[in-house]
C-alpha cells in the first residue's frame, strides 16, 4: 500500500549554524510507559510468535457496514515463527557499507519492531512543539486507560509487525521496481511529493534534521540491507507516524498556535485522547499511513461537530459514514485489517508459548547501536555518548551474559531513548553555507518557490538568504509590487545556478526595479553587523517612534538614540522598531545618534 503527503510550499526558512538538540529523562520516559498490575513500570515486549496469521482481507457488505471479509484473504495464512523464518546468522550489510559484525537475523526484526515502538511513542509525546507535551499524560484516554496502556496496545510492536504483514507479507511481495521498504515508506527520486519527501521537510514539517542526510536506498530498500532493511523501514515509519500527528495537531511552525489549537483540523491529538474507541490510534495512523496525514483533516477532524461525534463512538469507527468515507478501497481495508490483525497478534503475545522471546548478548546490543548509527539516524557522536550507559545497564541486569529480549530489552531501550537526541518536528538541519548557492532579497518581499532541495521556501523577507542547491529548479518567483508569477526571474535564476560548480557557488541577490525582477550574480552580502553611521547625526533631527503612530516607508524614527528606517509594509499596533520578531524585521537599524 502507498501513502504520499502532501508538498506544501509554506513559512521561510532562518539560516542558523546552531538547532535544538532535546533530550528526556527516565522520568519522563517511564510516563510513557505501561503499568503492572503492581503499579510498576512495566518493561516487557510481547511480540506474537509461532502463529498463523490471516490478512489481506477484502471487504464485504454487511447490514449497511462495510466489513472484512474473512472468506476473501490471502489464500495461505501467513506463518509467523521467528527463529525458524530466519534463522541465519548474517552480516550487518548496508547499502555500500560493509560490515564484519554478524547478528541472528531474527533478533533485528524483533529489535526493529520494539524500538519502533517506543521511538514514535516518544516522538509522538515530545518531539511534536508542545509545550507541555502533545498529551495530557495525567489524564485517562477516552476508553478509561492510561497513555502507556492505550499506546502499547494500539502501537506497540505487533502494531509494526501487522503494517509489515499488510505492506509486503514481510517483505515477500514488493514490487521489484518500486521497493520502498518492508513497510511501505513511498519514495520517489528526485520528487519531495512523496512520504520521504515529507519526512525531509517538503511540507514544512517531517523530521529534516534527521532525513535530510538518509539516504532512501540505504535507509527502506528490502534488498539493499540486512534483514531487508527492517530496522531502517521500522524506525522510517516511526518517524512517519509522527510527522502525521504533528501535522494534524497544529505543530508545523507557519502556523499562528493560537488559531491552530483552536481548530478541529489541527487537533488530532486532542481526538485521540477523548475518544471512546479501543482501536482508535491504530484506525487513525493507519488510515494516515495509506492516505496521508492531510486526509484526516478532511475526515474525523473535519469540522467541531464531526470531531465530536467520532470521538464518541465507541464501536466501528472506521465504518461509520460521518467520521470516514465509505469505499471498498485500499485505505479503507487498511486502516480496518491493521487493528484486526493487531488483535490476534497481541492475544497470542499474550500467551509465553506464543511470544517471541531469545538470549541477546552484550555484541548485540553494541552493534544494534552501531546499525542505526550506519544508517544516519544518529550521529557517531550520539551513539558513542549513549554506548555507555547502555551496555552499562545491559552489565547491570544480565544474567550469564544475556539478556532476555522480552523482559531486559524493553530496559536497554529506555537507557538508548533518554541518551539519544529527541528530533524535534521542523526542525532544520544545519547548512554549510560556504558549499551553498544563496538567494538573497534585497527588495520588498518575495514569493519564491524552489523544488528540489531539502529545504522549500515562501515568503522571502528583505534581507534573507537561503541556501539553494546547484540542481535545484525554481519554479516560481513573485516579487511584491512585481509581475503576479515573474517565470522570466525563475529563468534568470535557474540560468545562474546552472553554471555553478561545487567549489564555486553562486550568490545572487534579488530586487525589484521598474516593476521588473533584478538579479545581481555578484552579490557580496554585507556584515550582518550593524554599521554605526560614521558622523552620529543629531537624534533631534528625527521623530521620535510613537506606539500609536501608523508608519509607512521609507519613514525614519528614532528610539532610545537608535535611528531605524521602515523597509517595507505598514506598520502599526505598537510594534517597536528594536522588538526581535518578525514585524521588528520590517525596521532597517540605522546606527546611533546624539
Amino acid at each position: 500500500m502507498k501513502f504520499k503527503t502532501l508538498a506544501l510550499i509554506v513559512s521561510a526558512f532562518f539560516i542558523s549554524n546552531s538547532y535544538a538538540v532535546q533530550h528526556i529523562n527516565s522520568e519522563q520516559y517511564q510516563k510513557l510507559l505501561p503499568k503492572d498490575e503492581n503499579g510498576q513500570v512495566n518493561y516487557d515486549l510481547k511480540l506474537a510468535d509461532k502463529i498463523d496469521v490471516q490478512y489481506h482481507c477484502d471487504l464485504k457488505s454487511k447490514n449497511g457496514e462495510l466489513v472484512l471479509d474473512r472468506n476473501n484473504c490471502e489464500k495461505t495464512p501467513f506463518n509467523i515463527d521467528w527463529k525458524k523464518n530466519y534463522p541465519d546468522t548474517v552480516n550487518l550489510n548496508l547499502y555500500k557499507d560493509p560490515s564484519n559484525k554478524t547478528i541472528e537475523e531474527h533478533k533485528l526484526w524483533a529489535m526493529a519492531f520494539a524500538q519502533a515502538y517506543v521511538s514514535s511513542m516518544v516522538e509522538m509525546q515530545y518531539g511534536l512543539n508542545k509545550k507541555d507535551g502533545t498529551f495530557d499524560l495525567s489524564q485517562p484516554f477516552g476508553t478509561g486507560e492510561s497513555f502507556g496502556e492505550y499506546f502499547a496496545r494500539n502501537l506497540g510492536p505487533n502494531y509494526y509487525l501487522s503494517k509489515g504483514l499488510q505492506e509486503s507479507s514481510l517483505g515477500k511481495d514488493i514490487p521489484e521496481l518500486q521497493d520502498d521498504g518492508v513497510l511501505q515508506v513511498e519514495y520517489k527520486v528526485g520528487s519531495d511529493n512523496s512520504a520521504w519527501g515529507g519526512l525531509k521537510g517538503s511540507g514544512e514539517g517531517g523530521f529534516p534534521l534527521v532525513f535530510t542526510k538518509l539516504d532512501p536506498l540505504k535507509v527502506l530498500h528490502s534488498k539493499h540491507g540486512v534483514a531487508r532493511n527492517i530496522v531502517g523501514s521500522a524506525l522510517t515509519s516511526s518517524y512517519y507516524n509522527g510527522m502525521a500527528l504533528g501535522i494534524t495537531s497544529g505543530s508545523i511552525k507557519a502556523y499562528d498556535q493560537t488559531t491552530a489549537d483552536s481548530l478541529s483540523i489541527n487537533k488530532m491529538n486532542k481526538f485521540l485522547q477523548q475518544a471512546k474507541s479501543k482501536d482508535g490510534l491504530a484506525i487513525v495512523m493507519g488510515f494516515m499511513y495509506n492516505r496521508g496525514a492531510y486526509a484526516a483533516k478532511d475526515q474525523v477532524l473535519k469540522n467541531n461537530e464531526v470531531f465530536d461525534h467520532c470521538a464518541s463512538v465507541v464501536d466501528k469507527l472506521a465504518s461509520d459514514v460521518t467520521c470516514f468515507n465509505q469505499a471498498n478501497d485500499p485505505g479503507s481495508r487498511y486502516m480496518r485489517q491493521i487493528p484486526d490483525v493487531n488483535h490476534t497478534l497481541l492475544a497470542a503475545a499474550a500467551d509465553e508459548s506464543t511470544s517471541y522471546d531469545v538470549e541477546l548478548t552484550r555484541d548485540d546490543i553494541s552493534n544494534y547501536l552501531d546499525l542505526i548509527q550506519r544508517y544516519g539516524f544518529y550521529s557517531k557522536e550520539d551513539i558513542a555518548k549513549a554506548k555507555v550507559p547502555v551496555l552499562a545497564k545491559f552489565d547491570q541486569i544480565a544474567a550469564k551474559q544475556v539478556i532476555s529480549y522480552r523482559h531486559d530489552f524493553g530496559k536497554i531501550l529506555e537507557v538508548m531513548m533518554v541518551n539519544l537526541p529527541v528530533a524535534e518536528f521542523a526542525e532544520k538541519a544545519p547548512i554549510d553555507m560556504s558549499k551553498k548557492s544563496t538567494l538573497t532579497n534585497v527588495g520588498d518581499m518575495v514569493f519564491l518557490s524552489v523544488k528540489g532541495v531539502d529545504n522549500y521556501y515562501s515568503w522571502l523577507n528583505p534581507g534573507q538568504t537561503v541556501p539553494v542547491d546547484a540542481d535545484s529548479k525554481i519554479t516560481q518567483l513573485y516579487l511584491a509590487g512585481g509581475k503576479a508569477t515573474d517565470v522570466a526571474c525563475a529563468a534568470v535564476v535557474q540560468s545562474e545556478l546552472a553554471a555553478v560548480t561545487a567549489d564555486k557557488p553562486a550568490h545572487l541577490s534579488l530586487s525589484l526595479s521598474g516593476g521588473q525582477c533584478q538579479i545581481d550574480s555578484n552579490y557580496v552580502k554585507p556584515d550582518d553587523k550593524v554599521q554605526p553611521v560614521k558622523d552620529l547625526k543629531k537624534c533631534s533631527s528625527y521623530s521620535e517612534w510613537k506606539a500609536d503612530s501608523d508608519y509607512n516607508p521609507p519613514a525614519k524614527v528614532v528610539l532610545n538614540k537608535t535611528i531605524y528606517n521602515l523597509k517595507w509594509g505598514t506598520v502599526h499596533d505598537q510594534n517597536n522598531p528594536s522588538a526581535n520578531d518578525w514585524k521588528g524585521g520590517m525596521w532597517e537599524n540605522k546606527g546611533t545618534c546624539n
